[in-house]
């Protein structure tokens, strides 16, 4: 093989490797499409947090972990469905949280992880 086939096939190899990993929309031979998915650290990082209307304008709003449901919880980064239904029972049990530091409490919450999180949440 030459070196100019060989540049041209690493060329369009390469070529479809940055399309793909960009996230462009590539279809199989029948049509149908195939889409890029999120990652796992895609879908837990809130880009917008709830629970707090001032700072829902400003986009920097916090999860009010006294109010938040199970499927806001997933939104922070770490805390799974597991984790998150860990938070609602201790609450439901316990009564509201006092502070954010309340959550190490919860099964499965250390300081590590209270402290990935801390900056996305809050008490009301």
């Amino acid at each position: 093989m030459s070196k100019e086939k060989i540049y041209k096939t690493l060329s369009a190899l390469l070529s479809l490797f940055l399309i793909v990993s960009c996230g462009y929309i590539i279809e199989l031979s029948d049509g149908t499409p195939i889409e890029r998915q999120q990652t796992e650290s895609e879908l837990q990082s809130p880009e917008i947090i709830f629970n707090a209307d001032d700072d829902k304008k400003k986009g920097t709003a916090k999860i009010n972990i006294n109010t938040a449901s199970v499927k806001e919880l997933c939104t922070l980064k770490g805390i799974g469905e597991t984790i998150a239904g860990r938070i609602v029972k201790y609450r439901e049990e316990h009564g509201k949280f006092i502070s954010v530091e309340d959550l190490l409490g919860v099964n499965g919450i250390g300081e590590k992880k209270l402290d990935s999180i801390k900056d996305f949440i809050c008490v009301e």
